[in-house]
């Protein structure tokens, strides 16, 4: 699981977050390692609709304004969002690459060689986010 701090990170950069059961979401002054944390359940995914009108979500401790509220995407989220892009990838125990081909040629665009796979692929998406917005 990537750190709250990374979370906050691709939230800024425009990570939408639909939530899935088991996501695990926390309020701004929670840690997803906090008993705050709270992991999605089939009561929040099939109430999501009513959750975007009433812009808020509910907690351990109660109900929070969505805005304060942070979604702590899983590796498969993060792996989806960066297979919008078009690009190919290649993830394995020395880290997480992004990668360009073009006819015979590859390229690699972005890597990153953190050890927790999550946390690798969180920075290489921030990184293609970050890219997207200043395009």
């Amino acid at each position: 699981m990537i750190s709250l701090e990374m979370a906050k990170q691709l939230k800024a950069s425009g990570l939408a977050w639909e939530p899935q059961v088991g996501d695990v979401y926390a309020a701004s002054s929670a840690s997803p390692f906090s008993a705050e944390a709270t992991t999605v359940n089939d009561i929040v995914v099939s109430n999501t609709d009513m959750i975007k009108k009433m812009g808020r979500v509910m907690g351990l401790k109660g109900m929070y304004p969505m805005d304060s509220v942070h979604w702590v995407p899983s590796l498969k989220a993060m792996l989806d969002e960066v297979n919008k892009h078009g690009l190919d990838w290649n993830l394995n125990k020395d880290g997480f690459q992004l990668i360009e081909k073009r006819g015979m040629m590859t390229r690699v665009l972005k890597s990153s060689a953190n050890q927790d796979l999550d946390t690798a692929v969180a920075e290489v998406l921030l990184w293609l986010k970050q890219q997207k917005t200043t395009e």
